[in-house]
């Protein structure tokens, strides 16, 4: 349904000014700007719609009018007609990464210590790794499942996690 006024100008035209609904709805856990529910816009406007996931939560996509339309960030809807539009949360995925060390030393990723047979649980991406020595010297690192070590000759490097396995640290 189209809503608006009509001006009768001094020459006796009609002038139409057409509005449509905006509804913005959300699945999972997170919020929108504008937020949810039924929102009014003039005929062609643009309007962006900004997702905001909670904390652990990402946007996988939104719909509107039931067609994926991605996952930019924000997505600009045109009012060319009422629009239903839904923003999808997902939980951010994380991998379990057993952890071995030898001799007493340690590992730092992102800033949390690991100390040998602790797991980590570490979302899928780029993690800065760094070994904490305790009057070791380095030898390298060793990965296996789906972590990958940068550069394994480096006492602090970065790993790329795309799911579940291990990380060794080597010392002499």
């Amino acid at each position: 349904m189209i809503s608006g006024n009509a001006v009768i100008a001094g020459n006796g035209t009609i002038a139409v000014s057409a509005q449509y609904k905006l509804t913005i709805q959300t699945t999972g856990s997170g919020t929108t700007s504008p937020t949810t529910g039924e929102h009014t816009y003039d005929i062609n406007e643009y309007v962006p719609v900004t997702a905001y996931p909670s904390g652990g939560w990402q946007l996988y996509n939104w719909v509107l009018d039931s067609v994926n339309v991605g996952s930019a960030n924000p997505y600009t809807v045109t009012m060319s007609e009422n629009h239903t539009i839904i923003a999808y949360f997902v939980t951010i995925p994380t991998y379990a990464v057993s952890i071995a060390c030898s001799g007493a030393s340690q590992i730092d990723i992102d800033g949390t210590t690991y100390s040998n047979n602790d797991t980590a649980y570490l979302t899928s991406g780029l993690h800065n790794i760094s070994a904490v020595l305790n009057g070791e010297t380095f030898y390298q690192w060793v990965s296996g499942g789906d972590v990958s070590v940068t550069d394994v000759k480096q006492q602090s490097t970065t790993i790329t996690v795309t799911g579940a396995g291990g990380l060794l640290l080597i010392v002499q």
